[in-house]
């Protein structure tokens, strides 16, 4: 079944408010969340903010999950009992063990925000979306006490305008397909196909969830990690130029797997190793062997750049190693590329 999130419409929401690191933080104080007792109040302009941020947000760049039984976490019961319960669902007392679990493993860094659990449907499906939503510019949050009640609700400001770039939230999307929790996914990271999975914590410890197309996504991530290895880490041209060379070679072989560890050791530099491990876990990329995607190795280049201070560019195939050297010309040390052969053509 393919879920048409375009239909989404929302007809419940609960906030929770989630303090800033982790329970488990060095400091060792960290505030404990503040739980809604009741329902949210959706006024018109929220309920268009949460629909509109969310369907586009899952249209541009969803990937598909599923539970993964080897984790402990009440989410995806907690989840699945709300769908089969339709739309009577009680999307508050029940969840209020997640704000905790959400401390319990978000990282240290975490900004304050919200958990919003939002009860809807797709059309005749039944869905139950979990947002964690990040304090920002334009953004706060209100706590209200009518008695024995608690209502923690989302205040946007006035003149408040979110683009397609605007960053505030993590965002699952669950429904029942044949008996099963299924569900979609999107965060900052999973736009492209160069991009990296959502943030484990959020996605495993957390939701419970793995991803249904694990070498896509894994694959995806170690090309990000490389790239941002080869862009921030690495210094001289012929460092950057052996890396991409093979990782580019990596993709394009008949290898069914990619061992992450082996091709830092073998063509990483010594000295960038430690950062290689590093962006990998910034990526949240496999250190370890995973099968590798065919469908985004075939998508890999086939030719590479080589872009110079001085406004030359140079187009190749991605198996050839350049020539370059260096040259000093009035004390200043250049990069020299060299280049042999016949010249074919000149033309804009």
């Amino acid at each position: 079944m393919t879920i048409d999130v375009g239909l989404l419409a929302i007809d419940g929401a609960v906030f929770h408010q989630v303090p800033a690191g982790a329970r488990s933080s060095p400091a060792g104080d960290s505030p404990e969340p503040v739980l809604s007792t009741v329902e949210s109040k959706l006024d018109g302009r929220l309920q268009f903010f949460l629909r509109d941020r969310l369907t586009r947000t899952f249209m541009h760049a969803a990937q598909p999950i599923i539970r993964d039984e080897d984790i402990q976490t009440p989410t995806p019961e907690l989840v699945r009992t709300a769908l089969e319960a339709g739309a009577e669902a009680d999307i508050v007392s029940p969840f209020h063990a997640l704000p905790a679990r959400l401390l319990d493993v978000q990282a240290h860094n975490s900004p304050r925000g919200l958990l919003a659990v939002i009860r809807g449907a797709c059309g005749t499906t039944r869905v139950v979306i979990l947002v964690k939503v990040e304090q920002e510019r334009g953004l706060s949050f209100d706590t209200f006490k009518e008695g024995s009640e608690v209502r923690v609700e989302v205040v946007i400001e006035d003149g408040l305008v979110f683009t397609d770039k605007t960053e505030i939230f993590k965002a699952a999307l669950f429904y029942m397909e044949d008996a099963a929790l299924v569900g979609l996914l999107t965060d900052d990271q999973t736009g492209s196909v160069y991009k990296g999975p959502s943030s484990l914590f959020w996605v495993r410890e957390f939701l419970g969830c793995r991803y249904s197309r694990e070498a896509d996504v894994m694959t995806r991530a170690w090309i990000r990690a490389t790239q941002r290895l080869i862009k921030s880490d690495l210094v001289a041209p012929e460092d950057k130029d052996s890396v991409l060379s093979a990782m580019l070679a990596e993709l394009a072989s008949n290898r069914t797997t990619i061992d992450p560890s082996r091709f830092i050791a073998n063509y990483v530099p010594e000295a960038a190793q430690d950062d290689a491990r590093q962006r990998l876990l910034n990526e949240g990329a496999s250190a370890t062997r995973f099968p590798k995607s065919r469908e985004v190795s075939s998508r890999a280049p086939t030719r590479k750049k080589l872009e110079f201070d001085t406004g030359y560019e140079v187009t190749m195939p991605a198996d050839l190693t350049p020539d370059l050297g260096k040259e000093t010309l009035d004390g200043e040390e250049l990069d020299v590329l060299t280049i042999r052969g016949h010249l074919r053509r000149v033309g804009a």
